[in-house]
C-alpha cells in the first residue's frame, strides 16, 4: 500500500467513526409529550398550538372569526370553534365535539386533527392517555382524569388511616428516608414529609446515610385529628378547587374555646388541605395542615 492510499484510508475510517460516535438524533426526538389534554362528550381535545407543532403543521388563527387554518405538506385543514362544520382540502366533513376555548386556550378535536394528517390514535383508557402514531415520531396526550368527589365517609376513613400512620414514643429510635417514606407517602404528599423531617426532626450520618430521629411525642406528631371532622356538633365545611396540576379538597372546622382540666384553648379553625394530581392514577394525599 501506498503512502497515498494509506492516508486515505485512514481518513475514511476517521470519518465514519464520527459518524458511527454520533447520537441517534431521529431517536431522540423520536417521542413527545402534550399535556392538558380534555375529555368532552366522550371525545379528546388538546391544546391547539402544541398539538400542530408537534405535528409539523403550520397554523394560523383569526380572533375576530375564531377560524383555524393548519396546513402541511399541501394539506390543509379548516375548523372553527363552536362549530362541527369542519374542511380538509376544501372538502366538507362533520365532526362530533367542535373545537372550543377554556381558561383563554383554545382546544381542538385530537382525532380530527391527527388522522387528517396521516396519523393514527390509540385511546389507552387505564392510563387515561392518547398515542399519535406517525410516520417519524409517536406524540403521548396526557388527559386530565375528571373529578369525581369523594364522599364524607370515604374522606373520614382516609383521615384515619393517615392518623394511624404517625409515629409514636414506642417505635423504633431512628428511621431511614425510605423507611419513613414507606410509611408515610400513601398518605402525605413529598413536600408535606420534607418539611415535617426539616423543622421536627433531627437526624445522624452514618456511613454516608442520614438516620432521623425524634425527641418527644411533639416533635414526631402529624396533628392528623381526624375526630374533628364530620363527627363534632359543629359544621365541617369542604372547599372543592383546582389549578393547573391538581384537584384540592379544603377541610375546615371552627372549634371553640374550650378547657379540660389544667388545658385551655382559645376558638380555632382546624384545616386540612388534600390534593391529588389532575393526571394521576394515585388517590388523594395531605399537603398541609393548619390551625
Amino acid at each position: 500500500m501506498t503512502y497515498n492510499k494509506f492516508v486515505k484510508w485512514v481518513l475514511l475510517l476517521s470519518i465514519v467513526s464520527v459518524f458511527l460516535l454520533l447520537p441517534p438524533q431521529a431517536d431522540a426526538a423520536s417521542s413527545v409529550t402534550i399535556k392538558g389534554g380534555q375529555i368532552t362528550e366522550g371525545r379528546t381535545l388538546v391544546p391547539l398550538r402544541a398539538i400542530f407543532e408537534e405535528i409539523g403543521a403550520t397554523v394560523h388563527y383569526e380572533n375576530k372569526t375564531k377560524k383555524i387554518t393548519a396546513t402541511k405538506d399541501g394539506r390543509t385543514i379548516l375548523l372553527t370553534v363552536g362549530s362541527r362544520h369542519t374542511y380538509i382540502n376544501g372538502q366538507h366533513n362533520l365532526i362530533d365535539v367542535p373545537a372550543k376555548v377554556v381558561n383563554g386556550q383554545t382546544l381542538v378535536p385530537l382525532r380530527f386533527i391527527s388522522e387528517s394528517f396521516g396519523g393514527s390514535v390509540r385511546w389507552d383508557q387505564q392510563q387515561y392517555k392518547a398515542f399519535i402514531s406517525l410516520p417519524d415520531k409517536t406524540i403521548t396526550v396526557e388527559v386530565t382524569r375528571p373529578f369525581v368527589q369523594p364522599s364524607k365517609s370515604e374522606l373520614r376513613n382516609f383521615l384515619k388511616k393517615a392518623a394511624n400512620a404517625q409515629f409514636n414514643l414506642g417505635d423504633q429510635q431512628y428511621y431511614t428516608r425510605a423507611q419513613i417514606d414507606a410509611r408515610l407517602s400513601p398518605y402525605f404528599t413529598k413536600s408535606f414529609i420534607d418539611n415535617f423531617l426539616h423543622y421536627r426532626w433531627e437526624y445522624d450520618v452514618i456511613n454516608g446515610e442520614r438516620y432521623y430521629y425524634f425527641y418527644g411525642s411533639d416533635d414526631l406528631y402529624l396533628y392528623v385529628e381526624s375526630e374533628f371532622f364530620f363527627n363534632w356538633d359543629y359544621r365541617t365545611k369542604v372547599n372543592y378547587t383546582q389549578n393547573q396540576s391538581n384537584y384540592i379538597i379544603t377541610l375546615s372546622e371552627n372549634v371553640p374555646a374550650g378547657d379540660i382540666g389544667i388545658y385551655y384553648w382559645e376558638p380555632f379553625t382546624y384545616r386540612i388541605q388534600l390534593v391529588k394530581g389532575i393526571y394521576s392514577t394515585d388517590g388523594y394525599k395531605i399537603n398541609a395542615i393548619s390551625y
